[in-house]
């Protein structure tokens, strides 16, 4: 393993322990936004078989859907089977997040790398 590749490693660890320690230690039991009720609601939808449609209590009474919702985060957030309503982030959505951003810095660094060198890469 190069230098460049170390300080990238070292990088996505140091941002997921990161943001696994803001959303598990600072932002706790925090309140929803209109989005991550919406975007929960339909994720808790596909996960019961019942397609990309908001349940009749979600998001709550008084609010209305704003804006259309892509199918990927909905999708994302069924496969972690968070089936109940809530009123804060549910824990696994917190770290899945927290991981999948890791993940998504190391494919961006390997991109960057690859096309501009390790320089690049760990920029």
């Amino acid at each position: 393993m190069n230098g460049a590749r170390r300080w990238i490693v070292a990088c996505v660890f140091a941002g997921v322990a990161l943001r696994l320690a803001f959303a598990l230690f600072y932002w706790v039991n925090q309140p929803l936004t209109h989005d991550e009720r919406e975007y929960l609601a339909l994720g808790r939808s596909v996960a019961r078989g019942e397609g990309f449609h908001y349940p009749a209590d979600e998001p709550p009474r008084g609010t209305t859907q704003q804006f259309g919702r892509g199918p990927g985060y909905p999708l994302f957030l069924a496969t972690l089977r968070v089936l109940e309503p809530r009123d804060y982030a549910p824990r696994r959505v917190q770290i899945a997040q927290a991981v999948l951003g890791g993940a998504i810095v190391w494919l961006i660094a390997s991109i960057a790398g690859r096309a501009a060198g390790p320089r690049a890469g760990l920029a």
